[in-house]
């Protein structure tokens, strides 16, 4: 079989032995996640939003 239908047939039970491995890991690696997403958010370049002048959005719109 494969583990695609072998999911199917036997999901509560797959599901059942899946649960508390994802959440050992989800509670290992919360810590480490966050920790990175604030260091990306640190190190990372801000994004500069340039306006648009009345000129360009007219030429735009002639387009």
């Amino acid at each position: 079989m494969i583990p695609k239908s072998l999911a199917t047939k036997n999901a509560a039970t797959i599901s059942l032995l899946v649960a508390p491995i994802y959440k050992f890991l989800m509670l290992i690696l919360f810590p480490v996640i966050t920790f990175m997403e604030v260091l990306i958010r640190i190190f990372s370049p801000k994004a500069k939003i340039e306006q648009l002048t009345d000129e360009e959005i007219d030429s735009f719109i002639d387009m």
